[in-house]
């Protein structure tokens, strides 16, 4: 009878909790795996742009599809052609809110990285994507892959650049190409080269996403309903006017070996860019895997500093130029000590010769204060030896003249 009782009212209050929340309209998300069939991508290491892809693609879709109220869809599930316009029509007819590219990079000379997104021209539509492309970029960051910028690129006709933009853009669909990283670029190799490592991008991609739109999830600790909104700057516009570096070069210009182990470097930067201003630099003490804070550079896109290397440390040192319109190229890498010679016995050198500093020679020099007095000096009569014989022998012969008279004189008054 009591269980009666209750029944109704448990009932009443589940049924005033599902009123009071009624379910959201579903977000449309549209994944692209960028390539595939016959384009491939980038290829390094025997691996293809295309394949990794995909598999970002996949863990990015299973981990969005945990949060409530989102709906994902993929242009391309397999190794198969699509063309841009196939890609956007069916990211159209699921009437997408978002349309989301995933891809690697790689550049002509291999001297660029980082984590590049880019988004559209419009304005409009960028303002959409971008708290979703800087949540990703800092998502990348806490992985260790740089930053390397989002931008919006146009052509000569001031249209985008990118076809998968300039097709999204005029079926109105938000959109952004997410660069995740530069597969050209030797230590990244172990991020595209483990299917563990892909995924777990796939899944810092939809954790980003899902705090840029404010998502919650049957999780509560991965709930990001509750979240501040995602402050971000304007994107970089690129136009066919705006020009990368054209070459970064860092030498080694003084070393002294102090250790057996270690030397002090004096390393210099001189970067080249014939369209704009360089600025800064960043330096990176491993090769690329992390960048120290931005360092403003000297006139002309010099600069010069000074470390302590010690030969039991990673010493491959690299740096990041950049113009006035941040966009960035890579120096080449020194490697410290495959370029300086160390003594193993330095040391014990050290102890065993003597120390032959030269004692400083005594000089006198007169001080403003002393210059008039310097003549009085100078006019004194100088005694030589000579002269000090016949001082004495005059001295003594008057001392016997004397004596003499006063003999002669006693004499005379007895």
């Amino acid at each position: 009878m009591v269980f009666l009782m209750i029944v109704p009212f448990l009932l009443r209050i589940f049924s005033i909790k599902a009123n009071a929340a009624p379910k959201r309209k579903p977000i449309i998300i549209v994944i692209d795996a960028g390539h595939g069939g016959a384009s491939t991508g980038a290829e390094y290491f025997g691996l293809e742009e295309k394949d990794l892809n995909l598999v970002i693609a996949r863990s990015l879709k299973a981990t969005l599809e945990k949060f409530n109220d989102v709906e994902v869809y993929m242009t391309r599930k397999k190794d198969i052609d699509s063309s841009f316009s196939k890609r956007v029509d069916y990211a159209a007819a699921k009437k997408a809110n978002y349309l989301i590219s995933i891809h690697l990079n790689e550049s002509e000379d291999h001297n660029r990285t980082g984590c590049e997104i880019m988004v559209p021209s419009d304005s409009k539509l960028s303002k959409k994507v971008m708290p979703m492309a800087e949540a990703v970029t800092e998502a990348m960051e806490e992985i260790g892959i740089i930053r390397g910028g989002i931008y919006s690129e146009v052509d000569e006709d001031g249209k985008d650049y990118y076809g998968l933009l300039r097709q999204a853009s005029k079926n109105k669909i938000p959109t952004m190409i997410i660069e995740h990283l530069y597969m050209d670029r030797e230590e990244y190799l172990p991020y595209f080269n483990n299917n563990d490592i892909l995924e777990t991008i796939g899944q810092r991609d939809a954790f980003a996403i899902a705090r840029a739109l404010k998502l919650s999830s049957p999780y509560e600790e991965y709930s990001f309903e509750n979240e501040p909104d995602i402050e971000y700057e304007q994107p970089l516009l690129i136009t066919e006017k705006s020009f990368y570096p054209e070459a970064a070069e860092l030498y080694i210009k003084e070393s002294k070996q102090v250790s057996d182990t270690s030397c002090e470097i004096t390393f210099g930067i001189k970067g080249t860019d014939s369209n704009h201003p360089l600025v800064s630099y960043r330096l990176s003490k491993d090769d690329g895997k992390t960048f120290g804070d931005s360092v403003p550079l000297n006139n002309g896109g010099t600069a010069e500093f000074h470390i302590t290397a010690q030969n039991t440390e990673t010493n491959k040192y690299i740096v990041w130029i950049e113009n006035d319109i941040h966009l960035m190229i890579l120096s080449n890498m020194v490697n410290v000590f495959d370029e300086v010679d160390m003594d193993p016995d330095f040391s014990k050198k050290q102890e065993e010769e003597p120390d032959l500093t030269p004692i400083p020679e005594f000089t006198t020099e007169f001080t403003d204060e002393d210059e008039e007095f310097k003549g009085i000096y100078d006019k004194e009569p100088k005694i030589n030896g000579i002269q000090s014989v016949v001082a004495v022998f005059g001295a003594v012969a008057g001392l016997f003249a004397c004596f003499f008279l006063f003999l002669l004189f006693r004499k005379e008054k007895k």
